[in-house]
C-alpha cells in the first residue's frame, strides 16, 4: 500500500519543502535545515490542520522527499533508507525503499554498526529462569536475593514468578502456571 497526496497539496508541499534544504555539490546531499527529529532527521508537516498520513502531521522529511521524487509514499513494513548514511540528507537520488531487515544488513554491509545479540538486553536464559522457578517454589529465598544473584531487579525477578514475564517457557514440574503465594 501507498499513500498519495491530491495534485494542490503536493505542490503545496513542493513549495514549502524547497525551501528547507541546501545542496552540497551536484551528486552531494541535500541538507535538511528545518526542524529535526531525534538523530537528526527532519521533519516537515503535511496536510496542514488536517492530518493526511494516519494520526501524523509531522514525518520525516527524507520520507517527504521520497514522496516529492516518486509521487507516492510507501507505508510499513517499507520503509525509505539512506545510501548516503547521512540523516538530515533529502537527495532523493540517495534514497532507496527497503524493510527494517534491508536497511540494518545494509547499515551492517557498510561497517556502521554490528549485528544485535540474540535476545538483546537479556541477562537471563530460559535455564536460569527455570531454576528461579525451581529455587523461589522450594521457598526460603526472598525476591531480592535471586534478583542479586541473577543480576537483574526484584521486580523481574516478581514477574517471572507471576507468569507475566517468561510466559513462553513451561512451568517447572510442581510450580503453579501463576503464583498463588
Amino acid at each position: 500500500m501507498a499513500i498519495r497526496l491530491p495534485k494542490a497539496q503536493l505542490e503545496d508541499l513542493h513549495q514549502r519543502f524547497a525551501t528547507k534544504f541546501r545542496r552540497d555539490g551536484p551528486n552531494g546531499c541535500w541538507i535538511w535545515t528545518a526542524a529535526t527529529m531525534h538523530k537528526g532527521y527532519g521533519k516537515i508537516s503535511i496536510g496542514g490542520s488536517k492530518p493526511v498520513i494516519g494520526k501524523c502531521k509531522l514525518i520525516s522529511a527524507h520520507r517527504v522527499a521520497w514522496l516529492l521524487a516518486h509521487g507516492v509514499l510507501p507505508t510499513r513494513p517499507i520503509q525509505v533508507c539512506h545510501r548516503c548514511d547521512n540523516p538530515p540528507c533529502v537527495n532523493p537520488d540517495h534514497l532507496f525503499l527497503g524493510t527494517q531487515k534491508e536497511n540494518i544488513a545494509d547499515m551492517i554491509k557498510k561497517g556502521r554498526g554490528s549485528p544485535p545479540p540474540p535476545n538483546l538486553g537479556t541477562k537471563l536464559t530460559a535455564k536460569k529462569v527455570q531454576r528461579i522457578l525451581k529455587t523461589w517454589w522450594c521457598g526460603g529465598v526472598l525476591k531480592c536475593d535471586l534478583a542479586a544473584q541473577y543480576g537483574v531487579s526484584a521486580s523481574m525477578i516478581g514477574q517471572i514468578i507471576q507468569g507475566s514475564a517468561w510466559k513462553h517457557l513451561p512451568r517447572p514440574a510442581g510450580t503453579p502456571a501463576r503464583s498463588t503465594r
